[in-house]
């Protein structure tokens, strides 16, 4: 994740969160069934935590080039 910002004010945080969102929206089923999780997201976790995320991400990275 090569985007980092530190020692911004609250304001400067919330402009960088929204643009990111903006620019790279997607869901993420992380509890209940696989199922209905993925009626509503793009991707479901079967893992608890949100540590996978990062193996998300470096898949993602992989198969987009």
């Amino acid at each position: 994740m090569g985007n980092a910002a530190s020692r911004v004010a609250p304001a400067e945080r919330l402009e960088c969160v929204e643009r990111a969102l903006l620019l790279h929206a997607v869901g993420v089923g992380v509890r209940g069934g696989a199922e209905a999780c993925l009626a509503a997201a793009d991707v479901y976790l079967a893992r608890p935590g949100l540590a996978a995320l990062a193996s998300l991400t470096t898949g993602a990275k992989r198969t987009l080039g």
